[in-house]
């Protein structure tokens, strides 16, 4: 899951942003959830999750001072902020125009874009965030259920499976035991690396020695049902990793 945050005062252009972007999540087989705003002032008082990115204007006429000249655009000021308080979120500034493209450059951000080429843009923004999304997760931080927080290397995880409530990382020497939820676990890993093959099951798609019609089997020995559901979407995500590692 994705968490999106919109900052804009055109509560038109929020509209339209937001179905651009659901548009393309449904296209790349992504979970998003948007929240939207229309002032920097509510978005910086949000007591809800941290976002994972921001698309925010530059300019906000409500918050412009007497001296337009002279004073920093209101985005702006609301992304400085923004870098402080949730500094893993990626920020991309989405703008009428580029008057304040050089301004942007004062904060950390993922990229200036202009409204009308958003939907143009997005493959190229959505594959920038994810390789740096990707980045971040080379190890997986979690808490066991006997209360040891371990870091682990995503490239050792051999595959997640949840069974009486708690999910089971198998690794090549350990496995650890957490309660969260499979999914809330499968979204901190390295997309494109892991697939689900089954409700209660998720690979890394790099440990797999070979797949049948019915299971996928691991270079550990372990034999894993692919249900119905997932078959298409798994085999899939198992080609194109194939296929990415033969292009390198």
């Amino acid at each position: 899951m994705v968490r999106i945050f919109l900052c804009d005062e055109n509560k038109r252009w929020q509209e339209q942003e937001s179905q651009i972007l659901h548009d393309y999540a449904a296209i790349i087989g992504a979970e998003i959830r948007i929240s939207c705003y229309d002032d920097p002032r509510d978005l910086l008082a949000s007591d809800g999750l941290a976002p994972d990115v921001l698309l925010c204007d530059t300019e906000f006429s409500r918050l412009q001072s007497e001296d337009p000249d002279t004073a920093e655009p209101a985005g702006i000021t609301a992304v400085k902020q923004i870098n402080q308080l949730f500094p893993r979120c990626l920020v991309i500034y989405v703008t009428e125009n580029l008057d304040h493209a050089l301004d942007a450059y004062r904060t950390e951000h993922l990229w200036f874009a202009l409204k009308e080429q958003l939907a143009e843009r997005l493959p190229e923004i959505v594959d920038k965030y994810y390789r740096i999304d990707n980045e971040r997760k080379s190890n997986l931080v979690i808490r066991t259920t006997d209360g040891i927080t371990a870091s682990i290397p995503c490239r050792d995880i051999i595959y997640l499976e949840r069974r009486d409530r708690r999910t089971v990382i198998v690794t090549h020497n350990r496995r650890y035991e957490v309660r969260d939820r499979i999914s809330n676990i499968f979204d901190m890993l390295p997309r494109g690396r892991f697939a689900r093959c089954h409700n209660s099951f998720a690979v890394n798609l790099d440990k797999i020695k070979e797949i049948d019609s019915r299971s996928v089997h691991m270079r550990n020995g372990a034999g894993i049902i692919i249900s119905r559901g997932y078959s298409k979407a798994f085999r899939e995500e198992y080609h194109k990793r194939e296929e990415s590692r033969t292009v390198k």
